[in-house]
């Protein structure tokens, strides 16, 4: 996994993840880039974490609410 490129401002990257909708690289400079399609957010390592606590937090409460009533609570505009 360990694949290294350039990034736009030109410094190297190292992918440290990859899953079916994602990807992360580190940048040498200690960035972190999240890829999600065709969305790429540059974080801190402190914004990644933070972060991933949101969505593991998101996570549970679909868990809780159960799978079709997570399908079908989000409307557009509820972000």
């Amino acid at each position: 996994m360990q694949t290294t490129i350039k990034s736009p401002h030109q410094h190297s990257q190292r992918l440290i993840a990859r899953g079916d909708f994602a990807s992360v690289h580190r940048c040498e400079c200690g960035g972190i880039q999240l890829t999600i399609g065709a969305l790429t957010l540059r974080l801190t390592t402190a914004a990644l974490l933070s972060l991933t606590a949101t969505l593991e937090e998101a996570a549970g409460n679909c868990e809780q609410a159960g799978p079709a009533r997570a399908l079908t609570s989000f409307q557009r505009g509820d972000a």
